[in-house]
């Protein structure tokens, strides 16, 4: 009897090992079977004739369709757009020039402080997330706006001095009244001191905390009901969103050199900017181990071509859904240029100018618009 109470005990003890044992499996891999558990149900209902049409569930597409519908744009600062009625970074003062082996604009030759170093690219963005899943809010589109930037301080100037003024501002005609309107979302005065002091690009966003640097076209208040901007127009010539450089400085002690501007959303193309190699892996690994096939109409319906915003997420995510041998997202005959003319933002002419997983460009964000 005493033999059998211990021989008892020790397959319990067996049993509470295996059982713990299974438990670490299935929380490190809750995702994997989470997937496996989705896929087969859908095939039983199937085969009892329960089954829906092809609309997925989150867990099905919802990593892709967060990404797809994410926002990003970057704006290199010597593409100079000289004819101020159409898309595109604009200057009032200043010449291109290249340092540290980076071509950019500067504020060679200035003498005194300038406005518009830099501003436009005047384009109209998106005010709300264009995503199908509820618990979203809808209205919570945030953007996020970023300078890469150096200076060149060959006059030992004291770092408490300023050196230029960054500001993301929203022009709209309001159609009640006819007239332009101008709204500051964001503003900073950057000083010696902020810049490195090597001379070396760094970004600069519009607080000192990026994590509260953005910007959205509803206060907060108004998320539960947000209010209508039908009437509000910006996507004519010199109306929509522009990042501006203006110059502080009274000498030639030093010189700003600005590389690019780019923006993205805090809800999706943020994790991209963070971390591009792991979160393009992530979709990989996604997208060939738990993507069905016969979900890519649902996906390429829910692609909403708006803004010019939307135009980098969507091609690495249907360049990344190429490389994994499944269909485009997108049909052949949308790849044409995208135009520049104000309110005809919306991408429905595409250019592909290369495959951009093989060319490395979804690593930097490196594309351009093409002119009409």
């Amino acid at each position: 009897m005493k033999n059998f109470f211990f021989y008892s005990d020790y397959g319990m003890f067996n049993v509470r090992c295996l059982f713990l044992l299974l438990l670490m499996i299935l929380a490190l891999n809750v995702e994997i079977i989470a997937q496996t558990i989705i896929k087969f149900n859908r095939e039983n209902d199937k085969t009892t004739g329960k089954a829906e049409d092809d609309i997925p569930i989150f867990d099905e597409v919802g990593w892709i369709h967060f990404y797809l519908t994410g926002y990003y744009s970057k704006w290199e600062a010597e593409q100079n757009q000289l004819d101020p009625s159409r898309v595109g970074v604009k200057h009032e003062y200043g010449d291109t020039a290249t340092w540290r082996g980076v071509k950019c604009w500067s504020t060679k030759n200035l003498l005194s402080p300038k406005d518009s170093v830099m501003y436009g690219p005047h384009y109209r963005q998106d005010k709300k997330y264009n995503r199908l899943f509820e618990y979203y809010n809808q209205y919570h589109l945030s953007y996020v706006p970023r300078l890469r930037m150096a200076f060149a301080n060959s006059g030992n100037l004291d770092r408490n001095e300023d050196v230029c003024e960054i500001k993301t501002v929203y022009r709209y005609i309001d159609q009640n009244t006819g007239l332009y309107n101008d709204t500051t979302f964001l503003s900073r005065t950057l000083k010696v001191e902020d810049f490195d002091t090597t001379g070396d690009f760094k970004y600069f966003y519009f607080a000192i905390n990026p994590d509260i640097s953005w910007y959205n076209y509803y206060p907060d208040r108004y998320m539960e009901n947000p209010p209508s901007l039908e009437n509000y127009i910006d996507w004519e010539s010199d109306t929509g969103v522009q990042f501006i450089v203006n110059w502080l400085r009274t000498d030639t002690l030093c010189r700003l050199y600005i590389d690019f501007v780019e923006v993205y959303d805090m809800d999706g193309w943020n994790n991209y900017l963070m971390s591009p190699v792991m979160t393009i892996e992530i979709m990989k690994e996604y997208i060939s181990d738990y993507m069905d096939w016969k979900y890519i109409p649902f996906l390429s319906s829910q692609i909403r071509l708006t803004t010019l915003d939307n135009y980098f997420p969507v091609t690495i995510i249907d360049s990344l859904f190429r490389e994994a041998g499944a269909p485009s997202l997108l049909p052949e005959v949308e790849r044409y240029n995208i135009t520049t003319t104000p309110g005809y933002e919306i991408p429905n002419k595409w250019i592909r100018k290369k495959h951009l997983f093989q060319s490395m460009e979804w690593n930097t964000g490196d594309f351009s618009y093409e002119e009409e």
